[in-house]
């Protein structure tokens, strides 16, 4: 469902809740300061325990004053009549007899459990609300029996089940029901109309077959997004007050135009009904002439769906339309079917991804309120109308893939509002405009490539200030890359790709600061920035693929000029563009040597440098370049050693080729030992030796043994020790051979320990700590290996983690122990530090650890009865920092950079003092070894992986950030970030939550608990500008994701004015 529909519900139904919670809570506050003398009755107070028992696994809290001495009249979530009202509601009493319970309102409160049917008990219900909790099982029947019940909302839960055939009778006086995002299922039964009823949700549910006919009349329905079938509107042409229609995303499939579907279109309904959005559905046929019956309608939603035919022309007739989509169908026609004039209160119009063919029409000229206009991915030919520049509030112009010729009119630039326009993939033969032209101000993305463009760069582009992307590849352009370039502060991605440039690359066009630092240093224009929003498709070269774009901020910074005829030499300049991502300068005429100071372009992460002239060696300072995951110097003069070690080891050899005189790996040739020693001498420092590959297929049984106990389980490991042993008669690095040992050695081996607080301690002791590995002793399940609590004879307390990993034989031993010491020297306040270790033979490790006293933070959040209650915003504002500081320091402070890999809630410890310490930090690169940041194995827990990880598999300290920013979201919703339980067997945090960003509802995200005991100002807008922190960490492009060390100067700065939230970064 597109947005502004769903806005309009969202807004709808707050304003409604807002009236009956209003409506309900009238005499609330009169009624609870005079509790002491309004008493429930009985049958109430007993249908209430009765309530309570069935969550009594519930935190305390939330039941706290639900005790029998005081009136449920003042217990949490219970509201009643008041003294008053029996006076002045003499009629309700009347009805009641008596009952005063008016209100049952807990959501947002975890609950989980059943609801049960005593509920009905409460026959003076009016509202009852429990949404947002983990309440589970089927609605009671019962229900149907409150005949004063206005409002209704079990909204996500998990309910369960079929809708009670007790529905039929309907709810006589409910005015908002709502069950959406459950797990619902089967048909939805009739259901008698209600006079009242004014807001129906059964969204996101699996409500399968047909809608009832006759359907209960609610102005505004939403029945999207589940598995519904058969005739909507028909249903609904009854309904003479209906509004809103919601079917979304469902399995649709009759005919708008045949019968019985078409008959709505005649119906009191249609002079009624203001939104209709039945996209994402395969509804076939033609859309009926009769839609233009609609008088009312403003937003009409038809779009992705099997439509074809010809546009209406009757649709003209609906003059109070203001949104129109019907993209991705397979509609023809011409847009002159359509009499624009008479549209005259249209702001979105989106026909793209049709077959819609003819000119465009200059009368849309007429829609003066139109704001977005986008026609991409038809057949449309004839020039752009010139008339289009009256379109004064236009903001998105996008006409690309289509037959557009003649030139670009240079009246578009009185479009004054326009920020997005995009022309690619066209057959213009005039060059761009370049007299008179002084608009554009407001553009933020100019994308006109592949247009047959000729001549050169127009000067009045220089002026396009806010300019952020600039796309002009794939034409016939001319002459000097102008120097201007340079000056737009804003600009982040420049493709000049394969036109016909001359002369050398200026050096000026490396000033954009944009590139240099960060966009919220530079000037205060970037103030005025705002998102773009639309589906954008960029293809550097012909035999790849398009990449996708949805919005501006998710392209990488990038400087493309490939294919040009651009000479001279590479400039220095480009070693200050430290946030470029990506630089492609092959297919040129470049000369001389590759600079060393590219390595200060920190954040490259594609370098392309093939099919030029560059002589000389590749310098081994671009060994630094420690998120280089595509190089390529092919087809050049270079010569010398390849430089070694960090990514230069994942790099093959087509990278090279081409090159005669390099020499090293991964090239046959090898080099002269003074080459290599040089390369070697210059590269160190940059990562250490290359390990090979490892299997993971042993991690996967690590768990399988441990409830054995240790008898069974050591014996189990010293015979695969010692089977290993006798196989290849390998040593440890002491010099045992594990053949010649007896039990009783290797019960008295040494655990090698960090530091001087710990006494010698041998296997033995480990053993004896856990009591045998007992299962009683388990404190944790991570992906590498169960954790035991171990008691030391020496008072202290440990943690241990049992490793398993496949025999790499010697050399891979040696460099395991030395990773250990490594990750041993490694002390940081925010780290759970390796206390010491121990090997079992070729593949057995124990890990020791220092053990954090109050567990995981996936424990206080999600199983500890009062984890919620207990961490407050000050606790976890704590626990993020302290999250980050840690992160930090193995992103920054540790040589080389360490990528954690699995960053989650359960790797999130917490000691005495409820201090966070990540755990686990370094295991990936011992069980998967790899010298690079570049690995194809996928490491991490799902809900936490990062986007780009399922297409390369390239883990990165930037994939380190998104699953911090999910953490940052759980911690501030108490939601998983995966729940396994919620509809279609998933559902994930990170979409819902920009769901909820995006239609205004960031509140809603918080944590229900944290609302409860923060009601301060500041302690809201601290949590709504960690929200935003969290955001830009989870962005779905890698490059556009802060540093880690961003992230800690903004949790720091929470609470001050130091930290900006707005459009752009904080």
């Amino acid at each position: 469902m597109s947005a502004a529909p769903r806005a309009i519900i969202q807004v709808y139904s707050l304003v409604l809740s807002l009236f009956l919670v209003a409506a309900v809570d009238e005499s609330a506050v009169a009624a609870h300061e005079s509790s002491s003398q309004t008493w429930c009755k009985a049958e109430e107070e007993a249908a209430l325990l009765d309530f309570r028992r069935s969550f009594a696994s519930q935190p305390g809290e939330v039941f706290d004053s639900w005790i029998l001495s005081r009136t449920c009249c003042a217990w949490r979530g219970i509201q009643c009549s008041s003294a008053k009202d029996d006076d002045d509601s003499r009629r309700f009493t009347a009805l009641s007899d008596g009952y005063r319970v008016r209100v049952l309102s807990l959501p947002g409160l975890k609950l989980a459990g059943e609801i049960p049917p005593s509920i009905a008990r409460l026959r003076a219900l009016e509202a009852v609300d429990l949404s947002a909790n983990q309440i589970s099982g089927s609605i009671p029947a019962q229900l149907v029996s409150l005949a004063h019940l206005k409002l209704l909302d079990l909204s996500a839960n998990n309910l369960s089940g079929a809708l009670p055939p007790a529905f039929r009778q309907g709810f006589p006086a409910i005015v908002r029901l709502n069950l959406s995002d459950n797990l619902l299922e089967g048909p939805i039964p009739p259901m008698l109309s209600s006079a009242s009823i004014e807001s129906l949700d059964l969204s996101y549910n699996f409500f399968a077959g047909a809608l009832p006919s006759p359907m209960i009349c609610a102005p505004f329905l939403n029945v999207s997004n589940n598995e519904l079938s058969g005739p909507v509107l028909a249903t609904l042409a009854h309904c003479p007050s209906i509004q809103s229609i919601n079917a979304a995303a469902n399995m649709l499939n009759r005919s708008l135009a045949a019968a019985p579907e078409v008959d709505f279109f005649a119906s009191p309904a249609a002079r009624s009904i203001k939104l209709l959005d039945l996209s994402t559905n395969a509804i076939p046929g033609g859309i009926p002439a009769v839609i233009g019956r609609l008088a009312a309608l403003e937003e009409l939603f038809l779009g992705y769906n099997s439509l074809g035919g010809e546009i209406p022309s009757s649709i003209s007739n609906i003059s109070a339309l203001r949104i129109l989509s019907l993209r991705n169908n397979d509609l023809g026609g011409e847009m002159a079917a359509l009499d624009f004039s008479r549209l005259p209160n249209l702001t979105e119009l989106d026909l793209s991804y049709n077959r819609i063919s003819g000119n465009i029409p200059s009368g849309i000229s007429q829609c003066r309120h139109l704001t977005a206009l986008t026609l991409g991915k038809n057949e449309l030919r004839g020039d752009i109308p010139s008339s289009l520049g009256a379109l004064r509030k236009l903001e998105t112009l996008s006409l690309s893939g289509n037959e557009l010729g003649g030139g670009i009119p240079a009246e578009l630039q009185e479009c004054e509002a326009l920020v997005m326009l995009v022309l690619s993939k066209n057959s213009f033969t005039e060059p761009l405009p370049d007299r008179n032209v002084t608009g554009f101000r407001n553009l933020q993305l100019l994308a006109i490539g592949n247009a047959g463009l000729s001549g050169s760069i127009p000067a009045w582009i220089g002026n396009c200030s806010k300019l952020q992307v600039l796309d002009l590849s794939w034409n016939r352009l001319v002459g000097d890359i102008p120097r201007w370039i340079g000056a737009l502060d804003h600009l982040f991605y420049l493709d000049l790709s394969n036109n016909s440039f001359t002369g050398s690359i200026p050096p000026d066009i490396l000033g954009i600061r944009c590139l240099i630092e960060d966009e919220d240093a530079s000037s205060s224009a970037a103030d005025d920035l705002r998102p773009v929003a639309n589906t954008l498709f960029v293809k550097h070269r012909s035999n790849s693929s398009a990449l996708q774009y949805n919005q501006v901020s998710a392209f990488p910074p990038s400087i493309i000029l490939a294919s040009n005829n651009l000479s001279g030499v590479i400039p220095l300049e480009f070693g200050k563009l430290r946030k470029l991502v990506s630089l492609d300068l092959s297919n040129n005429r470049l000369v001389g040597s590759i600079p060393a100071c590219l390595a200060n372009a920190s954040d490259l992460e594609s370098l392309d440098l093939s099919s030029n002239g560059l002589s000389g060696s590749i310098p081994p300072s671009l060994v630094k370049l420690t998120f280089l995951a595509a190089f390529n110097v092919s087809f050049n003069r270079l010569s010398g050693a390849i430089p070694s070690g960090n990514q230069f080891a994942s790099f093959s050899n087509s990278s090279y080729i081409a090159n005669s005189r390099l020499c090293g790996a991964p090239l046959s040739n090898q080099c002269p030992a003074a080459a290599m020693e040089a390369s070697s001498s210059s590269s160190r420092g940059g990562g250490g030796d290359q390990r090979g590959p490892m299997n993971r297929g042993a991690i996967m049984g690590i768990t399988i043994s441990i409830s054995l106990g240790l008898t069974a389980l050591f014996a189990a490991m010293l015979m695969l020790s010692f089977s290993r042993a006798r196989a290849g008669h390998r040593q440890d690095i002491a010099g045992r051979n594990f053949k010649e040992m007896s039990v009783a050695q290797m019960m008295d081996l040494t655990v090698t320990m960090f530091g001087q607080r710990y006494r010698r301690i041998t296997v033995g002791d480990l053993i004896k700590a856990t009591n045998n590995f007992d299962a009683t002793n388990i404190i944790g399940c991570g992906g590498f290996g169960l954790v035991f609590k171990a008691n030391l004879p020496d008072g202290n307390v440990v943690a241990i983690k049992r490793l398993t990993s496949e025999d790499g034989g010697p050399q891979m031993e040696k460099e395991f122990d030395a990773e250990l010491s490594t990750l041993g020297n490694i002390t940081h306040p925010n780290l759970v530090s390796l206390e010491g270790y121990c090997r079992l033979g070729m593949r057995d490790r124990l890990l020791v650890y220092s053990y954090m006293e109050n567990g995981s933070l996936d424990y206080w959040l999600h199983e500890r009865s009062d984890g919620g209650s207990r961490l407050t915003w000050r606790h976890r504002l704590a626990i993020l920092r302290e999250t980050a500081r840690g992160l930090e320091y193995l992103h920054r402070g540790c040589n080389p950079h360490i990528v954690h890999r699995d960053i989650k809630s359960s790797n999130i410890l917490l000691d005495g003092d409820l201090r966070a310490h990540v755990a686990d930090f370094g295991l990936a690169r011992l069980m998967l070894p790899s010298d690079t940041h570049v690995t194809t194995e996928l490491v991490g827990t799902l809900g936490y992986i990062p986007p780009e990880y399922a297409q390369s598999s390239e883990a990165s300290l930037r994939g380190d950030v998104y699953s911090f920013g999910v953490l940052v979201l759980e911690v501030l919703s108490r939601r998983r970030p995966v729940d396994a339980c919620r509809r279609g067997g998933i559902r994930d945090l990170v979409p819902w939550v920009e769901g909820m960003q995006a239609t205004g509802r960031g509140i809603e995200i918080v944590d229900p608990l944290l609302l409860q005991n923060y009601s301060e100002v500041d302690a809201l807008e601290e949590m709504l500008r960690v929200l935003d922190v969290a955001c830009y960490c989870v962005d779905s492009c890698p490059q556009r994701r802060p540093g880690i060390e961003e992230v800690v100067a903004w949790l720091d700065a929470v609470g001050s004015s130091r930290l900006k939230v707005g459009l752009g970064k904080p």
